[in-house]
């Protein structure tokens, strides 16, 4: 893919030298490199050469199978998620906090597809998605006996104050979510 793009700047480059800026000269460390000249802005008439076609050709049918198989694996997480049960609760998270976070990485996972899914797939069985706030409920830092201790997200293993035996941070939390009333108000009725 970054060679496909590689290539079509250049295809750009030679075919359009007037649209941009001259090279100039920079310094990295102790070398003297030339870097390439920006676009200039307001450039209108861009002639595109057959091979630039063919790249931009191939690089968009690279993007359609890369996002075709995002797709796939993300229908075959939400049909295992189902398998499990048709009736799912799940943290309320900010997709777009993620997309800030974690940038384009996050486009081959797309969980706002997986969501959008899982709530579609559930609905259609007869099942329900049920979100609930994570800063009213704050399951990891719940304890068996409702009182809550702050930990850092470093601190991955859960101890409880009531003496039960050490879990995983995440897998503890998964628990306490079966617990979660329907209006997502807090933690009710768990053991």
């Amino acid at each position: 893919m970054t060679a496909l793009q590689r290539k079509m700047q250049r295809s750009q480059r030679a075919n359009n030298p007037d649209n941009f800026e001259p090279n100039f000269k920079a310094r990295k460390g102790r070398k003297t490199v030339v870097k390439k000249g920006k676009v200039k802005k307001n450039s209108r008439q861009w002639n595109k050469s057959k091979n630039y076609h063919k790249a931009a050709a191939k690089k968009r049918e690279l993007e359609r199978r890369k996002a075709a198989y995002a797709k796939t694996q993300n229908r075959r997480v939400v049909n295992e998620i189902l398998r499990h049960g048709k009736h799912i609760k799940t943290e309320n998270v900010s997709v777009k906090g993620w997309q800030k976070r974690y940038g384009k990485a996050i486009s081959a996972k797309s969980p706002g597809f997986v969501q959008s899914e899982l709530i579609r797939k559930a609905e259609n069985v007869g099942g329900s998605v049920i979100k609930f706030s994570t800063q009213t409920t704050a399951l990891s830092q719940t304890h068996m006996d409702g009182t809550r201790i702050k930990k850092s997200l470093s601190q991955r293993v859960h101890r409880d104050v009531t003496g039960i035996p050490e879990h995983h941070r995440d897998l503890f939390s998964a628990f306490l979510s079966r617990y979660i009333n329907q209006l997502g108000v807090g933690v009710a009725g768990y053991p």
